[in-house]
């Protein structure tokens, strides 16, 4: 079993599974997680171990962009997280929070899973060529 620490919020899902994992892409979910977490005024979930947070297996199962439209912000008149974040950002926080490291953005040009990944489907961004930065 590999060592695992910090808040289960900022986990990535894939550190729960059996076997190595890529350390950058966990970093780059954990950095979503961030940033997130300072536009939306809360966590996104308490915990990514599976079966252990409803609002994070309702993110695995329909995603990232579901669960802002569905999300509502309390001290915004009840407006769901969908109609204040912007487009560039959701896509930004769709990139970096993918539940499968194989789709998320990386924090650089490349990471370990990643030079492998892209050179069989080139879906892999960066969070450099993001349109929110």
């Amino acid at each position: 079993m590999l060592f695992r620490s910090g808040k289960p919020s900022y986990a990535a899902p894939e550190v729960y599974e059996s076997g190595e994992y890529d350390g950058f892409l966990s970093d780059a979910f954990s950095v979503g997680v961030v940033l997130f977490t300072l536009t939306a005024c809360g966590y996104p979930w308490m915990s990514t171990r599976p079966g252990n947070c409803k609002m994070f297996t309702y993110v695995s199962k329909n995603g990232l962009r579901s669960y802002l439209g569905a999300r509502r912000i309390r001290s915004n008149n009840g407006k769901t997280l969908a109609d204040s974040f912007s487009e560039p950002l959701v896509a930004l926080l769709e990139g970096l929070l993918a539940t499968s490291p194989a789709d998320r953005s990386t924090l650089g040009k490349e990471s370990n899973y990643s030079s492998v990944h892209d050179v069989v489907t080139g879906s892999t961004t960066s969070v450099w060529d993001s349109e929110w930065l």
